[in-house]
């Protein structure tokens, strides 16, 4: 049996999995946590098999996450779950130590290969992610945290600041800060450089 901690802010999606992986008997939720603070107590405490880690979460990033997992519980294999899959989130999240990288959107049978994959001691990648993990981002790329990733994208898209406060949870001020570092870390320096930056990366794609 496969003992796992599911890390999912958004708890609609976090129950689904519980539910579908409690259909096997090869797989055991024993804990689970909707923030990456509430994650890494569980992951301590259980000592998991398989940690599925979402890479945005309301107080740290799933990178954090990784490394921190990594620290507390080395046996613990990580498994992100993600509805990203451009490079800037698959390699910094590979980097990090993640033995899998799932896209949201795959069928359970995808995610029951992927735990027992990774259970074999062996690396899984979807076919999308595959070719992500071996595509080199742009310059810059590198440097920005899954949250600034996340904020680069809703700039790209058009959302104003406070509009991405609503959607990320955030303060504006706290957005905006945000904003500020993504354009230090990578020397541009109005919306429409960030946009195409956003583009070029593969963070967004172009209408």
């Amino acid at each position: 049996m496969i003992r796992l901690v599911l890390v999912e802010d958004h708890t609609i999606v976090r129950q689904g999995l519980k539910l579908l992986l409690s259909q096997s008997a090869e797989f055991k939720v024993q804990g689970e946590a909707g923030t990456g603070i509430e994650g890494m107590t569980v992951i301590a405490r259980i000592k998991p098999d398989v940690a599925l880690v979402d890479l945005t979460l309301p107080d740290m990033s799933g990178i954090e996450v990784i490394h921190e997992v990594r620290r507390v519980s080395p046996e613990t294999r990580v498994v992100v779950l993600s509805m990203h899959s451009s490079p800037q989130y698959v390699q910094p999240a590979l980097r990090a130590g993640a033995c899998g990288y799932l896209v949201k959107g795959a069928d359970v049978e995808a995610l029951a290969d992927a735990l027992r994959t990774v259970m074999s001691g062996e690396q899984y990648l979807s076919p999308t992610v595959r070719r992500c993990a071996e595509t080199h981002a742009p310059a810059g790329a590198e440097s920005l945290s899954a949250r600034e990733l996340e904020v680069l994208r809703l700039v790209a898209q058009g959302k104003t600041s406070a509009e991405i406060a609503v959607i990320l949870s955030l303060a504006p001020k706290t957005v905006e800060n945000h904003r500020q570092r993504i354009m230090d870390k990578l020397d541009v320096h109005d919306t429409a450089s960030l946009t195409r930056f956003a583009v070029k990366a593969g963070i967004v794609t172009p209408d």
